[in-house]
């Protein structure tokens, strides 16, 4: 028998919740919480393929899921209050795309994203974060374990250093007013969701740009 917060979980059968003592008979039950078995089928310079295998009643259940490095994202606010876009050339596209800052996590920075937020600062706008903030975290969903950490920088100074960027690295950067960023996450320009919604929530939560009324 185990249990998690106020439930009971009698293994395979049925589980009671504390709170309101009914007994609750589910699918989710009929299969070991810990898996017995986890490998990875598939290791890639990016992203892993991970396999576990579930016993149960019923035999075992294959869950197979996305892991990836996690990624940084960073919305620079200046103080004339528009907002850093980079518009860069993707290969993989064949095209300019509109973004915030962004990049992966190295994983000696694993546990301190922030550092890589930083150094994507650095590196892809040349810029030192004298204040950054955590934002919010993203995961898409539990076939994609994938951390998005985003972060706001308002205070920044312009680095002094030449910055080293790769052959094929296009990057342009813009300073635009709130009323056309959002033009460019409504119609789709700013392809990066997660970037699009850092932008959406930080002008609804901190500038309430953007209003939203209950019918009556």
């Amino acid at each position: 028998m185990l249990r998690i917060k106020n439930t009971f979980i009698f293994k395979y059968f049925f589980a009671v919740d504390l709170n309101t003592y009914s007994v609750i008979r589910t699918e989710a039950f009929c299969y070991d919480i810990i898996p017995f078995m986890k490998k990875v089928i598939f290791r890639g310079k990016k992203f892993n393929i991970v396999q576990e295998i579930y016993k149960g009643i019923k035999g075992t259940k294959i869950k197979e899921y996305c892991e990836r490095l996690p990624s940084v994202i960073v919305l620079v606010i200046t103080k004339d209050e528009k907002i850093l876009l980079l518009r860069e050339f993707r290969k993989e596209r064949k095209e300019y795309n509109w973004g915030l800052v962004s990049g992966h996590v190295e994983k000696n920075e694993i546990q301190q994203p922030i550092l890589a937020a930083k150094r994507e600062l650095l590196e892809e706008a040349g810029f030192i974060a004298k204040k950054i903030k955590l934002f919010f975290i993203s995961e898409p969903s539990s076939s994609i374990k994938w951390k998005r950490y985003v972060y706001i920088v308002k205070d920044f100074s312009k680095s002094n250093d030449l910055i080293k960027k790769d052959n094929d690295e296009k990057i342009e950067t813009h300073y635009l007013a709130f009323a056309k960023v959002i033009n460019l996450c409504l119609d789709g320009q700013i392809k990066n969701e997660t970037a699009s919604m850092a932008i959406i929530r930080y002008l609804a939560k901190e500038k309430h740009l953007l209003k939203v009324t209950s019918a009556e």
